[in-house]
């Protein structure tokens, strides 16, 4: 109550919270990228962060935010943990040998981190907490806090650090809040038993959570089912943007009229509909007044997806449309701005309801409108900005015709694109999303 009592009485907009974030290994993703402007913007407006790294280290682009906190369930250890019960017991000087960023860089680089298939069972241990075989460093993370000034909440970057939530009630007697940040997605992709294994225990692990903040009030409704919870925890802030590089300004149009560039910047992987975009891009390009189009990929790529990349590369090549389609990689904050500078249109068809989106106000924050598919929290997005079209799932088709109409109305489409950087710059900034968890955080209070 210290930090409602701060706001509400003396008019001070301060609050003092333990903010723990996860790692990504050596994907650029979109959840830590947040977590990180996040906790500079929350600071920007005079409140006190502790940014907590845990499993790797942070991102080139977050470093700073991180400060000099150590890692904490670094990704080695708590892999020899879950392979090797006996290293559980090893001396804490080795485990702190290897939690050594730079280690963890290395394993990172080396190894797929994120790639679900395989962590099953080192998921399922993690939420465990306090009864798993983690409850070291459950104890390591309470001790290291206890030594810090005390806060007023503790917030989790997403609901698989749930096993966290019961061992911080308990030694502090303070409220324990998480964002939700698309984490079905990711269990939703083990095998019957280790899914419904692991959905129990976060069912039962999430009661111990105060309140929950998701992106968007199609992703609360599903996720008050999925864990369980009352509709009282469910609490809804749109996932705003970092709009340091971006300028308010006409986007330079294509020196030859018939070219029109449609970029695509996801995650290379089935659910984000690559291989549904080159359906369509086909279609475009059978057409002779749309024949002009080119497409451009940016996004992360699994191991575990390159044969599903390979295929659609290898699809183009039969097509004849090498000369008209890249892939630059996966892109860093400033690159990805540079990205979508250089296109007409983005173009995400995800084929899963999508509950953040956060490609959508990246691209509309650079005047870029964008078609993207009718489920999840995109058409949230679309009625908020107006920059952009639905289309249904998983329909080349009606993909196709979404795209040959901007790329056949250009005033239109500019229009479009600058409709929604003006709801994105005024609407969806760094200051209004914090602004926006403020009075959550006081509602919890």
């Amino acid at each position: 109550m210290y930090f409602v009592v701060i706001l509400l009485l003396s008019g001070v907009n301060f609050m003092r919270f333990v903010f723990i974030t996860s790692g990504s290994g050596r994907m650029e993703c979109d959840a830590c990228l947040r977590d990180a402007w996040l906790a500079r913007a929350f600071r920007a407006r005079g409140h006190d962060v502790v940014f907590i790294p845990t499993y790797t280290p942070p991102l080139e682009s977050a470093e700073e935010t991180v400060g000099e906190h150590p890692i904490f369930y670094g990704g080695i250890n708590v892999y020899l943990r879950e392979k090797y019960p006996s290293f559980r017991f090893a001396p804490r000087f080795v485990q702190n040998l290897l939690d050594n960023k730079h280690l963890l860089k290395l394993s990172a680089k080396l190894g797929d981190m994120t790639d679900p298939e395989g962590l099953a069972d080192l998921t399922i241990s993690v939420l465990m907490g306090k009864d798993g075989p983690h409850a070291s460093e459950i104890k390591r993370v309470l001790d290291y806090l206890e030594a810090l000034p005390r806060p007023d909440f503790f917030l989790l970057p997403n609901s698989l650090f749930a096993g966290l939530a019961e061992p911080l009630h308990k030694r502090f007697s303070l409220p324990v809040l998480c964002l939700l940040s698309g984490e079905d997605t990711f269990l939703e992709q083990f095998t019957h038993p280790d899914l419904q294994h692991a959905k129990d225990i976060l069912r039962k692990q999430a009661a111990h959570i105060d309140g929950f903040i998701a992106p968007s009030h199609y992703y609360a409704d599903f996720m008050q089912e999925y864990l369980q919870a009352p509709a009282v925890k469910m609490h809804v802030v749109p996932q705003g943007i970092d709009l340091q590089g971006y300028h308010q300004s006409p986007r330079p149009r294509s020196a030859t009229p018939h070219r029109f560039i449609i970029g695509y910047r996801s995650p290379i992987c089935p659910a984000n509909g690559l291989h549904v975009l080159i359906e369509a891009f086909h279609l475009l390009k059978k057409n002779t007044d749309t024949s002009g189009c080119q497409l451009r990929c940016a996004g992360f790529l699994n191991g575990a997806d390159k044969a599903y990349f390979a295929e659609i590369k290898s699809q183009i090549r039969e097509w004849g449309y090498e000369q008209d389609f890249s892939y630059v990689g996966e892109l860093t904050p400033t690159d990805r701005i540079a990205f979508l500078r250089g296109i007409d249109t983005l173009c995400v068809p995800t084929t899963y309801p999508e509950p953040i989106g956060s490609f959508v106000p990246e691209a509309l924050a650079a005047a870029v409108p964008v078609v993207v598919s009718q489920h999840g929290c995109l058409p949230e997005w679309m009625e908020a900005t107006h920059g952009g079209v639905l289309v249904p799932p998983c329909d080349p088709k009606a993909l196709s015709k979404a795209l040959r109409m901007l790329m056949l109305n250009r005033s239109d489409a500019a229009e479009m694109g600058r409709e929604g950087q003006r709801a994105i710059f005024e609407k969806f900034n760094a200051e209004q999303t914090v602004i926006g968890f403020e009075e959550v955080f006081v509602n919890l209070g």
